[in-house]
């Protein structure tokens, strides 16, 4: 689920495609499954099957990917609005490192504000991470937003306990060496943020 530029829910178009497919693998399987009248028809059946199972797992594959293109980051909260800036500034800039496109950027008078992008390939636990820790990093903060941190744990547990966290210092890490060479970038991304919005 996603946001428009006023804050509201909508479901993102990148998540029709994969739903359409597991209802395709389904349509297929019941069908494979009626069609089953003896050793005859079992090679067409077993082809339908393998046919289901792959539109399937590619609807999986397309899901995860529309999952990753969903994510956004919310900042609240009463703080300097520079810092609200450079938060989502933070965030853009790591994240077009990584590939993202489209979208957009906000910061809000009250403190909120938000970063919107989609990525053409899933992005990996620690490249998830490095996006959502990008903002308290680019503001100086030592403590993110509450929601970047769920974010940046929801993206941990994907690993096993014993590698979260040497895969935290890794985001870390990555999010800082390209705030650091990407330096000139997030300061014009800030400064378009004074208009609240980005793109």
């Amino acid at each position: 689920m996603s946001r428009d530029h006023k804050g509201h829910k909508r479901v993102p178009w990148s998540v029709v495609p994969p739903l359409l497919c597991t209802v395709a693998a389904l349509v297929l399987l019941v069908a494979a499954m009626r069609s089953y009248t003896g050793l005859g028809s079992l090679v067409a059946t077993l082809a339908t099957l393998a046919g289901a199972a792959v539109i399937a797992a590619l609807a999986r594959r397309t899901a995860i990917g529309s999952y990753r293109v969903a994510v956004e980051v919310h900042r609240h909260g009463p703080v300097d609005r520079d810092d609200v800036r450079y938060h989502e500034a933070g965030h853009w800039v790591v994240g077009r490192h990584l590939g993202g496109r489209g979208g957009h950027a906000v910061a809000r008078p009250d403190g909120s504000g938000y970063v919107r992008m989609s990525f053409r390939r899933p992005l990996t636990p620690v490249e998830e991470a490095a996006y959502s820790m990008a903002g308290a990093i680019a503001e100086g903060s030592s403590v993110g937003a509450a929601a970047d941190e769920r974010i940046t744990r929801a993206a941990l547990k994907q690993l096993r306990s014993k590698d979260r966290g040497r895969a935290r210092r890794e985001a870390e890490r990555l999010a800082k060496s390209v705030l650091s060479s990407r330096s000139g970038e997030l300061k014009r991304v800030a400064e378009s943020l004074r208009s609240g919005r980005h793109k």
